[in-house]
């Protein structure tokens, strides 16, 4: 669910995002998101570190760091394999990019 909200200290709209118990704002300058053509997760004892990488030009870059407690990576995965699910659902399954075959070299076109 999301709603169109006035921030209580000025008159910048704010989305709100709500999902099961858990309801947060989105300030404006987080609102449009960001775009990432993969991710790099890293672990400690204590936190998962997910770096969204931008590979549209070289080199590549990382466009937001996020680190995470266990707890909440394992309840980001649960929500996120939800909604891939619920993607599939209604648009079908996503598309894959092909990958080019590791050690094999390729043959010229004919």
């Amino acid at each position: 669910m999301m709603e169109e909200n006035r921030a209580e200290s000025g008159d910048q709209p704010l989305e709100r995002v709500q999902a099961s118990n858990l309801t947060a704002r989105v300030p404006e300058s987080a609102g449009a998101g960001v775009f990432a053509t993969g991710a790099v997760v890293l672990n400690s004892p204590t936190e998962v570190m997910i770096d969204f990488v931008q590979g549209v030009a070289t080199p590549r870059r990382i466009a937001v760091r996020v680190v995470l407690p266990p707890s909440v990576a394992q309840q980001f995965i649960d929500a996120l394999g939800m909604n891939i699910a619920r993607y599939a659902e209604t648009f079908g399954a996503e598309p894959r990019e092909p990958f080019p075959a590791v050690g094999r070299p390729t043959r010229p076109a004919a």
